[in-house]
């Protein structure tokens, strides 16, 4: 099964609160949902290994956070803004390759989320959270917080 994945673009500063327990939300700048499925079915294998950087990648967030199959992450702001140019160049590389862009092509359009929340992050010197959607099963559901929120 294929799991949404939420990028959310969120001040260190608001992080460290969170990990700290002196916040209970996130409240992120820029978020996108793109598919989990980019971790492992797309070619080529370089630019498949950035995106599973980019998405399952990081620190742990919080110790008492759990989803059945990986922890939310963080990469803090250093390591999105080194994260986010490699991406780019290996993408870059990867369109050069193969042709201009199909607007309506499922694995462009889900890059280029990934793609916007990295560079959004590193513009703003921000960090890059990431959480898995929550599991079909209630048992399982009702376990998994994505406590992150759209900055109004």
């Amino acid at each position: 099964m294929a799991y949404s994945t939420l990028l959310a673009s969120v001040a260190d500063d608001q992080v460290i609160d969170f990990r700290e327990g002196r916040r209970s939300i996130l409240e992120a700048d820029l978020s996108i949902r793109c598919s989990h499925v980019l971790t492992s079915w797309v070619l080529p294998d370089d630019l498949r290994d950035l995106l599973r950087q980019a998405i399952d990648g990081g620190q742990s967030l919080r110790a008492d956070l759990w989803h059945p199959f990986r922890v939310p992450v963080w990469h803090p702001s250093k390591s999105a803004a080194e994260i986010e140019p490699k991406l780019l160049k290996v993408w870059n590389d990867h369109v050069e390759k193969s042709g201009p862009l199909d607007p309506s092509d499922w694995y462009d359009i889900e890059i280029a989320k990934v793609l916007t929340v990295f560079g959004y992050a590193a513009a703003s010197h921000s960090g890059v959270v990431s959480f898995l959607e929550q599991p079909a099963d209630d048992a399982r559901a009702r376990r998994v917080s994505i406590p992150v929120v759209d900055r109004p």
